[in-house]
């Protein structure tokens, strides 16, 4: 018959060794927490989702078109509004408003297009992806009119 012998309690930690056991701790807490989120971004990444769209969407939601604030302009008259841009696309191709104007009503709405304009298509820049530009393209018909309006990355 075998006896029990009671454990006898482990030495008491040092200073040094309860502060060793904290850091492992919290470094492993991190650790988890920065795997998680890694996974979370891959996923979303991995479902369309652009990293310039996740920031938008969590920094600035997406607003009505508003024709002042696309033409908005900093003090020399070059740099857009762009975050305000990215944030209006979609309810500007959505509400299809450009479809049927004229050039010049188009070009009252959102202001002069970048250089490099052809009688068939107009381009504005709208933002950044994560490497490419994101430009809106406003496609005019044989009777000048706007038949079609698309964003893509250039």
């Amino acid at each position: 018959m075998r006896h029990h012998q009671p454990e006898t309690p482990a030495s008491p930690k040092t200073p040094l060794q309860r502060k060793r056991s904290r850091r492992k701790s919290t470094a492993r807490a991190w650790a988890i927490a920065f795997f998680l989120v890694a996974i979370s971004v891959i996923g979303l990444l991995n479902s369309g989702y652009t990293v310039r769209g996740l920031t938008r969407m969590i920094f600035e939601p997406d607003r009505a078109f508003d024709s002042e604030l696309w033409q908005a302009q900093d003090d020399n008259g070059t740099n857009y509004s762009i975050p305000t841009r990215e944030s209006m696309i979609d309810d500007l191709l959505e509400s299809e408003v450009l479809i049927g104007l004229t050039r010049s009503e188009v070009e009252e709405l959102l202001g002069p297009a970048m250089a490099g304009l052809d009688a068939e298509r107009w381009f504005y820049y709208v933002g950044s992806a994560v490497i490419d530009s994101v430009v809106l393209e406003v496609t005019f018909g044989e009777a000048g009119l706007v038949t079609a309006a698309r964003t893509f990355a250039s």
